[in-house]
């Protein structure tokens, strides 16, 4: 028979215990998106949004849609709102736990994507198809955006500025392509592009620039084709890579790692082009420190690499060597790529 002490006792526990579990609760970060519709005055706080932790411990990606979504821990984050891609918002800094709600105040003009696969967005005005001149202003009544529309695409020329009135990027449109110009909140021209194609991409020519003027990098396309030289501030080039080589050079200007393919039409039994790459990796000194060759099925012919991607995706190991002191000090020839990359990720 239970007494009256152990009955009070149980019933405290039972109390402590579920305001600990509540307590608990309310320590996990929560966040939400709240978007100010600007002609209406609406709030949506169901917004279609991506979140990215800039924490090395936090590797997920958050996906919002309703209500709010749990994050693993405080920190900063970079919003994209999959609405509104160029919307222009700071880094947010997440330092207390529970509900964290970040207020967006959308302009009255922007780009609005729907998600659609290959949707390349349209400008839309208070949620609305633009046809003709529209103009957008800050709340200091400076220009934030100005331009000429058809259906809410661009129709010659469309205009951005910073809150001090200075041009931010200048975009016009042509007959069989696009110019692009860039510019920093000072007046310091960035970029230059220009973009042959109306309606895909098919070709361009851009330049990057340091803020003192000095060319920063020279990149062009021309089909599947892509050059690049690149520099440091110092002028010393950084990165060269042409129809079938590429190089990147440490500050002192030696090689720091070289790539080169053969760029002939080899097929395999499926009649599929195959790449074959040579990479090698230096020291600061010029010596050679790693050596590998890899295959490459289907790439479009005349290719190259795929360098914009995490790693460069092999079919196949001819050779993998790494060398100390001019010696080899460890070999693997003819492995199957997956294979390879699991026993040596490293690489």
């Amino acid at each position: 028979m239970i007494n009256i002490g152990e009955k009070k006792m149980r019933n405290l526990c039972f109390l402590l215990s579920l305001l600990t579990f509540n307590f608990c609760l309310a320590q996990k970060v929560r966040f939400q998106l709240h978007i100010v519709k600007p002609c209406t005055g609406a709030v949506l706080s169901d917004s279609n949004f991506t979140l990215f932790p800039q924490a090395a411990k936090d590797t997920n990606v958050y996906h919002g849609k309703v209500g709010a979504v749990a994050l693993l821990d405080t920190g900063d984050f970079v919003l994209l709102i999959n609405s509104d891609l160029y919307a222009e918002i700071p880094v947010i800094k997440i330092r207390n736990t529970g509900l964290f709600v970040y207020t967006y105040n959308q302009p009255r003009l922007y780009q609005y994507f729907s998600g659609a696969l290959h949707d390349q967005g349209y400008y839309v005005y208070c949620d609305s198809g633009i046809v003709g001149y529209k103009d957008d202003f800050y709340p200091n009544g400076k220009c934030r955006m100005r331009g000429n529309f058809v259906k809410g695409r661009v129709k010659d020329s469309l205009v951005t500025f910073y809150t001090n009135g200075l041009v931010k990027k200048l975009f016009l449109r042509f007959r069989n392509g696009s110019f692009v110009e860039e510019f920093d909140s000072l007046g310091h021209k960035t970029l230059i592009t220009h973009n042959k194609g109306r309606q895909y991409l098919i070709g361009y020519r851009t330049k990057e620039y340091y803020p003192d003027g000095r060319l920063k990098l020279f990149k062009s396309r021309k089909g599947e084709l892509i050059t690049i030289r690149a520099f440091y501030p110092n002028g010393i080039l950084r990165l060269c890579q042409t129809k079938n080589r590429r190089v990147q050079y440490f500050e002192n200007a030696q090689k720091k790692v070289s790539y080169e393919w053969k760029n002939k039409k080899e097929k395999d039994r499926d009649g599929n082009y195959i790449l074959t790459v040579t990479k090698k990796t230096y020291d600061k000194r010029g010596n050679i420190s790693a050596k590998f060759t890899g295959k490459i099925y289907e790439f479009n012919y005349p290719g190259q690499p795929d360098f914009e991607a995490y790693r460069i995706k092999y079919d196949w190991v001819i050779s993998s060597e790494k060398f100390e002191n001019g010696k080899v000090v460890f070999s693997v020839k003819n492995m199957d790529s997956d294979i390879y990359f699991k026993k040596y990720p490293e690489d």
